[in-house]
């Protein structure tokens, strides 16, 4: 996979995760914020490989 890859993306939905439960204030605790977040972008990434969409390093997107 080209792009962003899978580890990438995992790092950056854990990310994602932690940062969306601290700024909407969840109570799910941080172990789930951080799994949501890496599901999330692990199921964005397969979605958009099937339409054939890349995300580069510097944001930009081909297809």
């Amino acid at each position: 996979m080209e792009g962003v890859g899978w580890i990438s993306a995992i790092i950056i939905g854990g990310l994602a995760g932690w940062l969306a439960g601290k700024l909407m204030e969840a109570r799910y605790g941080i172990f789930l914020n951080i799994v949501l977040g890496i599901v999330g972008s692990v199921v964005a990434t397969a979605i958009l490989a099937q339409f054939h969409v890349q995300s580069l390093a510097d944001g930009s997107v081909i297809s």
